[in-house]
């Protein structure tokens, strides 16, 4: 592909190279042509061929500077056009190592205020091993006293570097990254990762707590998931493969505070014949890093959430899951405060 890119832009400049000669030239002939001073057809003023007269060495100086002019233009020109094929051909030669996959995902890591990231994503042309246009090493470990590291883990590549910041797979799914997050903070890390819905919307996106009991949610519904560091390094799988069928989200989510300080929330039912059931997220926050609060699947449209504290708001949204384990969109946020009492 680069070499039939160079191939064009060579030809290209080697086209225009062309035009602003024979304009140059063309230029030329009429000037002279024009003042009836070409050489092949002397001035009459010119008393001898080797020697003209004064008129005549003015043409032949004009000439020469024309000529010169001429040169240094074909020079920029040419000049430029290089340019402009080594420009492009680092942007080529540059651009895949992110923006050229088929789709990707960042998994940034943050904690104590620092962070690191990884990216995983599929390309039509890049396979499930070490690729060398795809697939980056991670830089050199923090030399800072606090310090996340994020990283593939690739021994198997025998590769010079086993550790991975980008791993770009084949696009045949289902597909799986194994990720390490090594950090010497004490207390929460937070992954993150932007929605899903904009970059893969028609695929299942799972991310496993490995090293944390195996637990797994949803990509689609959530975007971040806080864990407890240990100061060891802790496994995560991301698996993504062809989706499945999703029931609709649920409408008009309403909630209200009810005795003991409870949040009372009941939404429309869905209507769907393979709906298994519901699940309540909540968050400290509006608009994302929402949790699950229930254990098990709700049956009914409604749920009650006893875990509050006083004076604390709390944001919440409710999803509808079907037979096949497929879970819908999140349904409206709804903000609920639970006041202090007296």
């Amino acid at each position: 592909m680069l070499i039939r890119i160079y191939r064009l832009l060579l030809i290209i400049s080697l086209k225009v190279m062309s035009l602003v000669c024979c304009h140059s030239r063309l230029s030329g002939i009429l000037s002279h042509l024009e003042r009836d001073t070409h050489p092949l057809f002397p001035s009459r003023e010119s008393t001898h061929p080797l020697f003209p007269s004064r008129e005549g060495i003015g043409v032949c100086e004009e000439g020469l500077r024309t000529s010169r002019n001429d040169r240094n233009r074909h020079g920029g020109v040419v000049l430029l056009m290089n340019l402009l094929v080594i420009m492009l051909i680092s942007i080529i030669s540059l651009a895949p190592a992110y923006a050229g996959s088929d789709w990707n995902i960042t998994l940034k890591v943050s904690g104590g205020g620092i962070y690191d990231y990884c990216i995983a994503g599929v390309k039509a042309d890049a396979t499930d091993g070490f690729d060398n246009l795809w697939d980056i090493p991670s830089p050199p470990a923090s030399l800072n006293t606090a310090y996340i590291n994020t990283y593939f883990p690739h021994p198997e590549w025998n590769h010079v570097f086993d550790r991975f910041r980008q791993d770009i797979k084949s696009p045949d799914l289902p597909k799986e990254w194994t990720f390490e997050v090594a950090s010497n903070i004490s207390g929460y890390l937070t992954i993150q990762w932007s929605d899903l819905r904009n970059i893969i919307p028609d695929k299942e996106a799972v991310l496993g707590d490995v090293d944390g009991g195996g637990g797994e949610i949803d990509m689609h519904t959530t975007s971040s998931f806080i864990f407890l560091n240990n100061n060891y390094p802790r496994k995560f799988m991301v698996k993504i493969s062809q989706s499945i069928e999703r029931p609709s989200p649920p409408q008009d989510l309403k909630a209200e505070v009810i005795k003991r300080n409870s949040v009372l929330l009941h939404w429309k039912k869905n209507h769907e014949l393979d709906l298994a059931g519901y699940n309540v997220y909540r968050s400290a926050v509006p608009g994302g890093a929402y949790q699950r609060i229930n254990d098990f699947l709700i049956s009914e449209h409604k749920f009650a959430d006893e875990q509050t504290n006083k004076g604390k708001t709390y944001y919440y949204v409710v999803t509808a899951v079907n037979e096949s384990g497929g879970e819908s969109r999140y349904s409206n946020e709804i903000e609920v405060t639970v006041k202090r009492g007296k």
